[in-house]
Formats: C-alpha cells, structure tokens, sequence
C-alpha cells in the first residue's frame, strides 16, 4: 500500500510524521460516530446525513479528520483481538493498517510487538514506529521456517497475531504461529477461499477472529493525549502528499 504515496521514501516520511498526530488527537476521536458496519446503507443509491451531528470539531482539520478511518481500522482489530496490558503480540503487514495497528497495540499496553513483513524498508519503519522487533519475510522461506524463526523472537508463541496482508500464506502463518489458546486475527481481505490449517486451529484452541474494517465505537477513543504537536501538518502544508 506504500505505493500509493508514490514511492517508499515518501511513504516512509508519512508514516513517521503520522506517529505524533496518533499521540495528540487520540482524546479527540470520540467526537466521530455512525461508522458501519452497524448501520447498513452501503448498497443504498443515496443516503441523508445528519450534518450538525457528523462535524469534525473545530479543533480538528480536514488533514487530520482524514486519517482517522484508517487508524479505527486499527483500533477495531486491536479491540477485538482484547489487547491487554502484557500482551505479546505478532502483526502480519508493516502496511498502513499493520502500522497503526502496531501504535494502537502498544498504546493499549502490550508489552512486545513484532512485525514481519517481505519490505525491508516497510519493518525497518515499524522499528522507528516503535516495534519491539521484526521480522523480514523471504518470499522464498518454508512455512515451517517462518513459523520457528517468528517463535525464536517471542521466546514463546504470541498470545496474539494479527494479520493485515489478507494473503493465504499470511493467514497461515497467522493461525499456525499463535500459541496453544490464543488469537488470530483476520484484518487484510484477499480472495473469497483460502485453504487453512483449521485442523491446526481446532486442536489447539486457536481463535480465528475477523475484523471488517471498524465499529461505531473505533471512534470513540479515550486514551489521554501527550501534549506533542502533530507535525505532520507541517509535513502535508509543504505539499509532499496529497490527500485527494
């Protein structure tokens, strides 16, 4: 998804700059409601919006109103996955969605955060993002491989993985890497059949759990902000990205 900012370098650049606007609008998220999938008017040809009820507050630009979609994305799989305080946790995909998924997990209080992905450039990103560790995926390593490599990591199987690829092979690797008792969870959409190890799954007692996209409440955070400014704003009034 880093391609669709043009190239790695300026993706890179996003990325890092977005990390201090997660940090001081967290406590102001929860000004934003009515997001699917509980309300169902996707199919609809049109649809009436209470306008004075779905305002971005005055203290939150249409730069930063923008971003908040993909980062509930994020906040929905880390709630669903119950990232708790002292959680280990795997992510799938140092994409977009993997990386605010990686800020949310660490926000939430989990005490290691690995991810793993076939971009060299994209985990050395989450490094800086704050990931306690990664992995660099060889599109060529047994299934096996990864699997023991990942666990070498941990110490242990996490508790958690949270796949944001949505690739057979990551979902795969997602179920059969998580320890005995523990989750997969689901966020990247690929093809509509997937061959999986469920037999795997069953007797371990691994959840599989999915996420479409967020819920009402991704919104409405109340996490206490640090008093950082965001200075992505700077970054986006120098035109180095477009968000349209």
């Amino acid at each position: 998804m880093g391609d669709d900012f043009g190239d790695i370098e300026r993706f890179t650049k996003f990325m890092k700059l977005w990390k201090d606007l997660f940090i001081y609008k967290l406590a102001l998220i929860q000004h934003l409601e009515n997001a699917l999938p509980l309300q169902t008017f996707d199919f609809a040809n049109l649809k009436v919006l209470d306008v004075e009820n779905n305002k971005l507050p005055d203290n939150v630009s249409l730069e930063e109103g923008a971003l908040l979609e993909p980062l509930a994305v994020g906040v929905y799989a880390c709630k669903r996955a119950k990232i708790e305080v002292g959680a280990n946790v795997l992510i799938l995909g140092a994409g977009p969605i993997g990386l605010v998924t990686l800020l949310v997990a660490k926000a939430r209080g989990a005490s290691t955060v690995i991810i793993a992905d076939l971009n060299e450039s994209r985990i050395n990103l989450a490094k800086q993002l704050g990931a306690d560790d990664v992995y660099l995926v060889k599109k060529e390593s047994e299934e096996n491989k990864n699997v023991e490599q990942i666990c070498r990591l941990f110490d242990e199987k996490p508790s958690i993985t949270i796949d944001a690829c949505g690739f057979e092979s990551s979902i795969r690797l997602a179920i059969q890497v998580t320890k005995t008792g523990g989750k997969a969870v689901i966020v990247g959409m690929g093809a509509n059949e997937v061959k999986l190890p469920l037999i795997n799954a069953l007797c371990r007692e691994v959840d599989i759990l999915g996420v479409f996209r967020y819920a009402n409440d991704s919104f409405q955070l109340s996490y206490v902000s640090l008093n950082i400014y965001p200075r992505i704003m700077n970054f986006l009034l120098l035109q180095e990205i477009t968000l349209y």
